[in-house]
């Protein structure tokens, strides 16, 4: 398999020769013989095998047919189910280990399904960082919006009960990775800065709510807040990662 930059990358070559594994970039080499199927575009039906055995992003390259439409909630479902049984397969076997087959037994849609969604693995990454920082957003949102907003000790408090041991695995991978791979870095960088915006505007509400600050002094205070509880929380993560079991396969045996 050749990644984005043409170089081999020997972490996500494909060990039995019996199903594709995504690479980063988004191309995949599927084995000789076998023929893997995605959705290029709404209603269209393609064939994921082309020249040189590559992942093709040219529609005219692919053997087209007609797949029944799904609905927008159909859609989302899908998408959740997928990276659901991304993040658990991640989880368990790692990053690089993981293959197309691993997420499509444990999700229980087919490889076409799969790739119709997330046509690489970087964007499987990237949507599994973004449904939590979703997560974080609506929760933050929801503190925000009561009577008695919690400050910033019981903010971190709450943020640390309820990690998912699971999740902090996977991100704990992604932060291994970075260091050494751009699309993940990319997607890490994304994701701690998103996660630091949400905590910055909450911290900042409450210090102008609850203890009366003045709006610039808030804004101030809530940088330096933030990156306290941004540390701790990190460190949580990382225990979490660490002193918990990856969970037991939910696909067929």
């Amino acid at each position: 398999m050749r990644c984005g930059v043409g170089k081999r990358d020997s972490r996500y070559a494909c060990k039995s020769q019996t199903e594709p594994l995504f690479c980063l970039c988004g191309h995949v080499s599927p084995p000789a013989g076998r023929r893997s199927s995605a959705v290029a575009g709404p209603g269209r039906h393609v064939s994921m095998r082309g020249r040189q055995g590559t992942l093709l992003r040219d529609r005219s390259d692919f053997e087209e047919a007609e797949v029944p439409r799904l609905t927008d909630a159909r859609r989302n479902l899908r998408r959740r189910q997928i990276t659901e049984a991304a993040v658990r397969c991640f989880s368990r076997n790692g990053l690089a280990s993981t293959s197309i087959a691993d997420i499509t037994a444990e999700s229980g849609l087919s490889a076409g399904s799969l790739y119709a969604h997330y046509p690489s693995k970087a964007e499987l990454i990237q949507a599994v960082a973004r449904a939590v920082i979703e997560e974080h957003a609506v929760r933050l949102g929801t503190y925000a919006a009561g009577p008695n907003p919690p400050g910033p000790d019981e903010l971190l408090a709450r943020m640390v009960a309820g990690i998912d041991r699971a999740h902090a695995r996977v991100g704990v991978q992604m932060w291994g990775e970075a260091t050494t791979d751009e699309a993940l870095r990319s997607i890490v960088t994304e994701m701690t800065a998103s996660l630091r915006a949400l905590l910055h505007d909450y911290v900042t509400t409450w210090l102008t709510r609850t203890e009366h600050t003045e709006p610039g002094e808030a804004r101030e205070q809530a940088t330096r807040i933030v990156q306290q509880i941004m540390m701790s929380y990190q460190a949580q993560l990382l225990q979490a990662a660490l002193l918990s079991e990856p969970e037991p396969s939910s696909g067929p045996q």
